[in-house]
């Protein structure tokens, strides 16, 4: 579904000629999908994305937390819940449902969000600019920064 909403995200960028982009995703799966080798059962679909972002001048794509980002969390939901056959719908203004969601972002509002060393892992090696604070603990706890955007530091603390 998330790799579907990239690849129509990527072709309204394309449509609309928009440079520059930064992309974020929660599902670390479609950035290893798109980095690596095309032998899955979405190769097809992978194909497309890696051209669409060529098209638009490769830009980065990096993992965000959900709650780093809740606005496009709030649309993918509202748009997961129609109908399949319907036509894409652009969006002048946000819905009154969540300008508070549209307020908290702008102001940087942060979440601090506890993850496994595994997690924390995965993350870095996904290229993520989190800043490890003591290294010979068991617990990895990522605490709020005062980045906006609900961006996240992650930091090992003793338990």
């Amino acid at each position: 579904m998330e790799l579907l909403s990239l690849k129509t995200g990527l072709q309204l960028a394309c449509e609309r000629n928009l440079l520059n982009l930064e992309i974020e995703t929660d599902g670390t799966d479609i950035i290893r999908l798109l980095d690596g080798d095309t032998c899955s059962i979405y190769s097809n679909l992978i194909t497309e994305c890696r051209s669409l972002l060529k098209k638009l001048e490769n830009p980065p794509i990096q993992h965000n937390f959900r709650e780093g980002n809740k606005v496009a969390h709030f649309l993918a939901t509202q748009g997961s819940k129609q109908a399949n056959n319907s036509p894409l719908s652009l969006l002048e203004q946000p819905p009154n449902a969540f300008l508070k969601i549209v307020h908290d972002d702008k102001i940087g509002s942060t979440k601090s969000r506890l993850v496994s060393s595994t997690v924390f892992t995965n993350l870095v090696e996904l290229g993520n600019s989190f800043v490890p604070c003591n290294l010979n603990v068991n617990i990895t706890v990522a605490a709020s920064t005062d980045e906006p955007n609900g961006i996240l530091a992650l930091c090992n603390r003793i338990s």
